[in-house]
């Protein structure tokens, strides 16, 4: 079997890093079968699966191409000559984002699928279109985790009714990375998996999908992020078709309970039962639901809240939050965005408001630096902060200048994501009504 590793070009062609962005280009025209010959020239496509923008143009040699490729789509297939050209993405108005000069080769087929790196910086997976295909019956499989926030994952690919075992196709897959070479496998249907690395745990699932593999053909799996950032989707690539995206059909959601009681806490979401709070003030863990338009429910010791009409977006993450007073319950639906920092070198973090006698809005300071600020019953905006050891985190009220919360000596990692919740009533003592704390989500 002819194995080659996902980032390899052919021998005649030049994969080129220049500044953040790696291309393998031409210059050209649309192909249509009838322009030039392979002699001298190849074709190439980009695939949009960049998490700045929703759609990007391309540029050819300073010639604008296309204005719109969306997200998780596919260019048209451009012949171009060969040898060096300029290579450009393109924002909306059709000025580039960032270019290269590189050099392609006379009979090559490139497909470039381009991502988001560390440090928000757009990179590209190189893949070769014109691989040598398999026997009747198999398939062959590559595998790019360009999913950054989601991290190290497993990769399972079984039969549909096949339980998880220890041993995965593709084992720790750090993001930025993929597999050495194609992995030989049975084409036809299969249940993909992917988990967080090392485990086979329920609540360690980062996609639960089906995938066919083409029969005599090759196929490219790209992980790709979601908008909660733990969990992932992915696109199933195929030379010369159109992108199958495989997103995700969950989502995750918890409970968080402000309510100053020793009352337990129940919730569904379509469906899925939360995990049981058995106290409040408190928090629980999140859990996997369907993704999909919801009327999600709360049961406050017996008695049930229910929320808004609410979508639950593949990928998601959630929190339904319970604040105010056991007799007057309020009930919200807050997005989690736990992505990870842009930069490799932040951390992320945000308040949540929960203290149902204070109607002020509430500040969050690192070093006595405010940061974000949370109306009563809401989640401030996550927000970049730099990486810090034996800090001070304080949280002060807009009618006072007294701390309502003062956390010393705390440190917040690099790549860490931090929520800062108060909850219950402050003016009753910790762990009786009030509850304080700090946690990193990831």
């Amino acid at each position: 079997m002819l194995h080659r590793r996902l980032w390899a070009t052919r021998a005649a062609t030049t994969l080129l890093l220049l500044g953040s962005l790696t291309f393998l280009s031409g210059c050209g025209s649309k192909d249509d079968g009838t322009t030039s010959s392979s002699s001298n020239t190849g074709t190439l496509r980009v695939i949009n699966a960049t998490t700045q923008r929703s759609a990007v143009g391309l540029l050819i040699d300073d010639v604008s191409r296309e204005s719109a490729i969306e997200r998780d789509a596919t260019s048209a297939t451009y012949r171009v000559t060969a040898g060096s050209h300029t290579i450009a993405l393109a924002n909306s108005s059709g000025s580039a984002l960032a270019s290269t000069t590189a050099t392609i080769a006379a009979g090559s087929a490139t497909t470039l699928v381009a991502w988001t790196g560390d440090n928000n910086v757009v990179k590209y997976l190189s893949l070769d279109d014109l691989e040598a295909v398999p026997a009747s019956g198999r398939s062959k499989l590559q595998v790019f985790n360009a999913a950054r926030d989601a991290g190290a994952l497993d990769v399972h690919l079984t039969p549909a009714s096949e339980a998880l075992g220890d041993s995965p196709l593709l084992g720790n897959l750090a993001a930025g990375s993929g597999s050495s070479g194609y992995s030989s496998v049975n084409a036809g249907s299969h249940r993909l998996r992917l988990l967080k690395a090392g485990s086979v745990l329920a609540s360690d699932v980062r996609l639960d999908t089906t995938v066919t593999l083409p029969d005599a053909g090759v196929a490219a799996l790209v992980i790709t992020p979601s908008t909660g950032g733990v969990l992932a989707h992915a696109l199933l690539l195929q030379p010369a078709t159109a992108v199958t995206a495989l997103t995700n059909t969950q989502a995750r959601v918890r409970i968080l309970s402000a309510l100053p009681t020793s009352l337990s806490v129940a919730g569904t979401v379509n469906g899925a039962t939360l995990p049981l709070l058995g106290t409040s003030p408190g928090f629980g863990s999140y859990a996997l639901v369907p993704a999909g338009s919801s009327t999600p429910q709360v049961t406050v010791n017996g008695g049930t809240l229910t929320g808004a009409s609410w979508t639950a977006a593949p990928g998601s993450d959630t929190t339904l939050f319970v604040w105010g007073t056991a007799a007057a319950p309020q009930f919200a639906t807050l997005s989690d965005d736990n992505r990870l920092p842009g930069s490799t070198s932040a951390a992320r973090i945000r308040l949540l408001h929960g203290l149902g006698n204070l109607a002020q809005d509430l500040t969050l300071n690192i070093a006595g630096a405010a940061v974000t600020t949370a109306s009563q019953g809401s989640m401030s905006p996550v927000t970049a902060v730099s990486a810090v050891t034996d800090t001070t985190l304080s949280v002060t009220s807009s009618s006072t200048a007294a701390s309502v919360y003062e956390l010393t000596g705390k440190t917040l990692d690099a790549n860490g994501v931090y929520s800062v919740f108060l909850l219950g009533d402050s003016s009753l003592s910790s762990g009786n009504g009030l509850t304080t704390v700090v946690v990193k989500e990831r």
